[in-house]
């Protein structure tokens, strides 16, 4: 979130969403048969016509998970819907990241139905001593389960955490109770743009 505050402050966030996505993408032919490539897309960069062209072009779309916040939805319902429709014809499968973080967005879920409803982690922290977040998840997995989609809950960090949630039924988990960040990705910058000077890793 810092390097894109940056890059907010100086108009870059547009061309450094865009250089992740096109970074993202070249994954896809190497990806391990049977598994998926899920990217997270900013609201203003997904109405972003280059967006859906970078999108279009790709060959296997069926393979792709394109990940928005519910906030996201929340600030232009129309325009969603316009943009994603191209992709879902083509095979992207939708996720909503952060579902629950306090938004307003359930009238647009209902209507995109998407594959993945993520549970925000402030549903999942706790869920172990919290009958009241346990009722809330076990609403959403019915619902989930109603329309065809997966709920996966976000930021499952401790083993109780982890017994709870499978105890409500989540299919999905991901959080660092199974893993940290991987190894860094190599230094990714927007068209037209060079480093003054090599990165190197400071000290902890």
């Amino acid at each position: 979130m810092h390097w894109f505050a940056l890059a907010d402050e100086f108009g870059l966030r547009g061309q450094l969403e865009l250089a992740c996505l096109r970074a993202a993408l070249e994954l896809v032919p190497r990806l391990p048969e049977g598994s998926l490539l899920s990217v997270n897309v900013s609201g203003p960069v997904l109405l972003d016509e280059r967006t859906l062209a970078l999108l279009l072009e790709q060959p296997a779309l069926d393979r792709v998970i394109v990940e928005i916040t519910e906030d996201a939805l929340v600030q232009d319902d129309a325009g969603f819907h316009a943009a994603l429709a191209p992709l879902v014809a083509r095979g992207v499968r939708l996720a909503v990241d952060d579902m629950g973080a306090g938004y307003s967005g359930l009238r647009q879920i209902t209507a995109l139905r998407p594959a993945y409803l993520k549970l925000d982690r402030s549903l999942v922290r706790g869920v172990d001593a919290s009958p009241d977040r346990a009722a809330l998840i076990e609403a959403l997995l019915h619902y989930a389960g109603r329309t065809g989609g997966l709920l996966v809950a976000e930021g499952v960090e401790t083993r109780s955490e982890l017994d709870a949630v499978r105890r409500l039924g989540v299919p999905l988990v991901q959080g660092f109770h199974y893993g940290r960040p991987g190894a860094p990705w190599p230094v990714v910058l927007p068209p037209g743009l060079a480093l003054a000077e090599p990165l190197v890793p400071r000290a902890q």
